[in-house]
Order: C-alpha cells, then structure tokens, then sequence
C-alpha cells in the first residue's frame, strides 16, 4: 500500500487495502466472524473507495495495518484488538460524512 501511495496508484492502493482486509478475516478462527465480516467488508466498499478518492494524497492507514501486523505476528491478540478498533472507530465520522454527501448527490 505504501508503494502505490507514493506513486499516486489509487486503484492499486485500493486493491491492496482489500487484499488487506480479506487476509484478515480469512485467518480469523471463527466461521461465524468470518461470514459477518465478509458481508460487512463488501458493504462498506464504496463508502471506503469513497472516502479514498477525497484523502488519498494524505492516507496513512498502511501505518495502522502495520501495527496490526506487528501485534498479530507477535501473537499480542489484546494489542492487535485495540489497534483493529481504533483504526475502525478512527474512519467513522468520515466515513459518514462521505455517505451522506453521496445519498444526497444520488437523492437530486
């Protein structure tokens, strides 16, 4: 991800961040986690593509991703739950400004 937002690939970035996202809820242990996040990785897609397309000269989620990384490697699950909610929870409130921007561009 780091690569391709240092070359200004959006579409690459993208893709990697979806890879991402699929590694880790492949590897999750539960089979009912698994297909709830699967459902909600695929709805949240556009707004995330979204919110892309608007800051993505500033991102910096691969840092997240790579404390998550970290923390999952050295096998500190607490660690690697809290990172996972504060990268979450830090993307909401954009994350709604963006979907509500776009229903009501698709509402005229």
């Amino acid at each position: 991800m780091r690569t391709y937002a240092k070359r200004g690939d959006i579409e690459r970035y993208f893709a990697a961040n979806i890879e991402f996202h699929q590694l880790m809820i492949e590897n999750t242990e539960s089979g009912v986690l698994r297909t709830i996040m699967h459902q909600v990785n695929a709805m949240s897609l556009p707004v995330r593509y979204r919110l892309l397309l608007a800051e993505f000269s500033k991102r910096t989620q691969y840092d997240y991703h790579d404390k998550i990384t970290s923390a999952l490697r050295a096998r500190n699950f607490p660690l690697a739950r809290k990172l996972t909610i504060k990268h979450v929870t830090s993307n909401l409130s954009r994350a709604t400004d963006v979907y509500q921007r776009a229903l009501c561009h698709y509402g005229k």
